[in-house]
């Protein structure tokens, strides 16, 4: 995915700048820049502009290799080489999934300096611990933990993953989500694999009024990461 300014349409009317979220767009010149760095491609600023200058292009997404995606990820947050609280309770639903499958789980792990975080990790109950460490990494920013994130999964094909929905995981695992070009199921209280093969992801709905089951049919296709509390 990425994001440019049509040069010959805009007239720097500063209407994206004002649309932004996240204030990754400047006008220079009469000219539109965007960070793309911090852009989150909510699409505003393409909503904005009333001269069509910005566009979002979307690459097409490769259908005849999603078969090959199996197992169960769960993304570990860490903080300072500190386990998120989160993280045993996404394993222990990790465990359930991957063992209903009879697939392998893993925990990936993206920081600096993080041997004795993996080592802790790989006390849990998981099957591979995988280890994405360098100096970029050991603050938390959006745009590095998507690449990375994204290309992992890309290389190694899970099926299922799932991240907390903490302020981390919320920063960005919709953004890995459309960098895969699949779905994302946020909140969830309850994962779990039917009899019928699909994923079945209970989360509130109407503010909080009922529980919505979302269903996901899995090897045939790839499922959403699920964030769940």
């Amino acid at each position: 995915m990425s994001i440019r300014v049509i040069e010959n349409k805009c007239v720097g009317c500063t209407l994206c700048v004002k649309s932004c979220p996240t204030a990754t767009i400047k006008v220079e010149n009469k000219l539109a820049t965007i960070d793309v760095t911090n852009c989150n491609f909510c699409g505003s600023c393409v909503s904005a502009c009333k001269f069509e200058a910005i566009v979002i292009d979307i690459e097409k997404q490769a259908r005849d290799d999603l078969a090959q995606y199996s197992g169960v990820w769960v993304y570990g947050e860490q903080h300072d080489g500190a386990l998120a609280g989160v993280v045993p309770e996404l394993i222990g639903a990790g465990r359930k999934l991957a063992d209903k499958r009879g697939y392998p789980l893993a925990v990936v792990l993206l920081g600096s300096d993080l041997d004795k975080l993996a080592s802790e990790v790989a006390s849990y109950p998981v099957d591979t611990v995988y280890v994405y460490d360098h100096p970029k990494l050991a603050r938390f920013r959006p745009e590095p933990y998507t690449r990375v994130l994204s290309t992992l999964a890309r290389k190694y094909k899970p099926e299922v993953v799932l991240a907390g929905a903490t302020t981390v995981g919320r920063s960005f695992l919709a953004r890995v989500a459309t960098d895969l070009y699949t779905g994302l199921t946020a909140d969830c209280t309850g994962l779990e694999i039917g009899d019928d093969g699909l994923l079945y992801q209970t989360r509130p709905a109407y503010g909080g009024n009922i529980m919505a089951t979302i269903l996901c049919r899995i090897r045939a296709r790839r499922c959403p990461p699920c964030a769940i509390r």
